[in-house]
Order: C-alpha cells, then structure tokens, then sequence
C-alpha cells in the first residue's frame, strides 16, 4: 500500500473510515493513520474522530472509536 493508493481510495469513496481502509489495504490502523495525516496537513483530507457512547460512565466506551476521513473538495 503506498501514500497514492490511500488517497485514491478516499478520492473515489469521498468519506472511508479507518475500519474500511484497515480491512481494504490489509494494514494496522495505526499505519494507516499516520500516513493519512499527511493528507491531512496539506489540507488534502479532514479526518475526523468519533466517539460512541454505551451512556453508562463505565471506562470501556473509549474503545467504540472511529475516524472518518473525508476527502477536502477544495
């Protein structure tokens, strides 16, 4: 997987998840998401992190995550 097949993919999709992208490319997440912050400093992509909450104040929400990454149509 190289830094222009991930901004491919999100090219033509307009707004992945990370979970899409990890069972797409095959790769670890957290792989994933440090190339995409490069994209994401040159203003190519916004990324976007969302939190799902089980509404009880137990700890373990913070493992219902997801980012989103939204291609930046200029």
């Amino acid at each position: 997987m190289s830094l222009l097949e991930l901004r491919k993919f999100v090219k033509e999709h307009q707004k992945t998840s990370l979970n899409d992208l990890k069972t797409h490319f095959k790769v670890d997440g957290e792989q994933i998401d440090a190339m995409m912050q490069i994209f994401v400093e040159k203003n190519q992509i916004k990324r976007e992190e969302l939190q799902s909450s089980c509404g009880c104040s137990c700890t373990s929400c913070h493992q219902n995550r997801d980012i989103i990454y939204y291609w930046n149509l200029l």
